[in-house]
Parts: structure tokens; sequence; C-alpha cells
């Protein structure tokens, strides 16, 4: 059986990011083989083909912030979803379907995705695995 590149993890409340993306696919650095990066490019640039570009997490979660703070100031109820998030300027900048990050300690890179349909469809056609 061929090892993939990659791990998925299912989050809940002890990972960050948890109340907008359902997994994540990680990429660790510390490989002898040395490609993990490029492993981790071509993944990000899979999903930016299939779902649009994404910022990354911390910078996403930031412009969340700062919509949601829009949003409040507007006399809208609190959304529930970052899809209920409609008419603010640079909403179309926060992919809902992923985001990424080349994480704070180094050692791992990771996609962040909405839900296991995205996961299974990157699985199933992943570039990675060729």
């Amino acid at each position: 059986m061929k090892q993939t590149p990659y791990k998925i993890q299912k989050l809940d409340h002890r990972f960050n990011y948890h109340e907008h993306f359902e997994y994540y696919i990680s990429f660790h650095r510390t490989s002898t083989r040395g490609s993990d990066a490029l492993t981790f490019i071509k993944a990000q640039k899979w999903f930016e083909k299939t779902y649009g570009w994404s910022a990354e997490i911390r910078a996403w979660c930031q412009i969340l912030a700062h919509c949601e703070l829009q949003h409040t100031l507007s006399g809208w109820r609190k959304r529930q979803t970052i899809k209920d998030l409609t008419g603010f300027e640079n909403k179309d900048i926060l992919n809902p379907t992923w985001s990424w990050t080349n994480g704070k300690t180094g050692t791992e890179y990771r996609i962040y995705c909405a839900s296991e349909k995205e996961v299974a469809f990157f699985t199933l056609s992943s570039p990675l695995d060729q």
C-alpha cells in the first residue's frame, strides 16, 4: 500500500479554526526527502485551481473579524456562518471552502477544508499520488 505524503485530521474544539473548517490536511516539514515544501505547494495550487484563491488562515481570520465588526456596527444580527456575511467590502477574499498556513512552529504546512467533501475530492484527484 502506497503511503500518502499528507495526513488528514478532523477538527474539534481542541483545534484552532474549528469554528470555520472541519478538516485540515497536514504536510510535515521534517522529511529527510526535502520535498515537502514542493508537495504542499502542489496541493495548494490544486485547491486554488479547483476552488479559487484563498487567503492564509491568520489573515483570513483577521479579515473575517473586520467584516464581523462592520456587520455588527450596521445593526444586523450576528452571522451564523461565513456564508451569511454578505454585502461587505472584501468579503470575496474570504473563501469559505479552504484556507492554508505554513504554520507558526515551522513543523508542518496545513490546508484547511470546509467539509469532508473537499477532503474526499482532493484525495481522489490528488496530483500528489501520481
